[in-house]
Formats: structure tokens, sequence, C-alpha cells
């Protein structure tokens, strides 16, 4: 009897823990080139494809607070000029459009705005122009390689009191490279 309650109490002593915040492993390139604060209770997704590095943020499947590692050999886009000019910061083959400047890590970094298809509805029913989803997004630079720090919602305007842009606010304001940047 005395076993079994101990057995209990263990697996509830190991449930609990696994309810606790989530700790973020060391996620390869990210973590050796920035610090930042990730938003309060939002899920964390880490992917890498070959030298690229991709933390993701997330506050629901509409919401989205990215960070991607980029540049050097072997990257899908070896320098910011070639990002830019791709389908990952274009609309629909329009180039991003530029909002102005930001402050990153102490770098004032062009903000840019791009959307992308989303519910695109019944492949088989002629339809109007796919609904957009929006994506803010700048560059950092971090030593030979840079850095996409971008917020992306599917459905803009469907955060009436704005926490997820305010989130994304503070996640840029704790932003930072763990050396300054070299000049190009």
């Amino acid at each position: 009897m005395k076993t079994m309650l101990f057995a209990v109490s263990l697996s509830l002593a190991a449930a609990l823990a696994a309810q606790e915040a989530p700790v973020i492993a060391p996620t390869l390139e990210i973590d050796r080139l920035a610090r930042y604060e990730p938003p309060a209770d939002w899920s964390i997704e880490h992917r890498s494809q070959g030298t690229d590095d991709l933390l993701r943020f997330e506050e629901s499947s509409e919401t989205r607070i990215q960070m991607r590692v980029f540049g050097g050999k072997g990257s899908v886009h070896a320098t910011p000029a070639d990002f830019l000019k791709s389908p990952a910061a274009s609309t629909m083959g329009r180039p991003p459009k530029k909002l102005g400047a930001v402050t990153v890590a102490g770098l004032s970094t062009r903000l840019y705005e791009s959307g992308y298809p989303v519910g695109l509805g019944d492949p088989h029913v002629k339809a109007r122009a796919p609904k957009l989803g929006r994506e803010l997004f700048c560059l950092v630079p971090a030593g030979k390689r840079f850095i996409v720090l971008s917020f992306s919602q599917d459905r803009p305007g469907s955060d009436p009191e704005n926490a997820a842009e305010i989130a994304w606010v503070a996640f840029l304001r704790s932003f930072s490279l763990r050396e300054k940047p070299r000049a190009r």
C-alpha cells in the first residue's frame, strides 16, 4: 500500500512539473546570435533547415512572432537583398511595402509589410482575390548572417485590444544581439 501511494505521489509530482512554464532549449544559431524575451503564454516551435534556423512563438494558429536566421554559405537566402526579392518577403510577387524605420537591438532598421493568402476556400469554385494575412518584418544584421524578425496575423484587425501587437513591440524591445554587428 505504501509503495502504491509513493508511486502515485511520484506520478503527480511528474505531472505538475510537466505543467510548469516551458523551458526554451538552446535553439542553435538563434541563441548564439541573440537574446530575447518570448511572449508570456505563447507556444514555442523551433525548426532548422540546413544552416537556417527558425523560432516561432504562437498566440493562436492565426498570430505568430518569428525569428529566422539566414545568410552565408548554404543558406536559402544568402543576403538580405536575396531575402527581400524572394517569395518569403513578397505579397504574391509584389515587393514588400516599406513602412519606415524601427529601432531593434540599438540599430535603426527598416520595417516592411507583406501579405500572404489565407482561407483560399473551395478550389473548385471560381474565387475573387484571396484574403490576405499581414506580416510585419525587419532584418537585423548579425555578423555574417542576418535575422528576420516578424509578426503575422491571418486576420488583421481581429484583436481589438491589440494585445498581440503589444506583445510584438515588447518582443522587439527585448531583442538584443550577443555581439555588435560588423560593418558590411
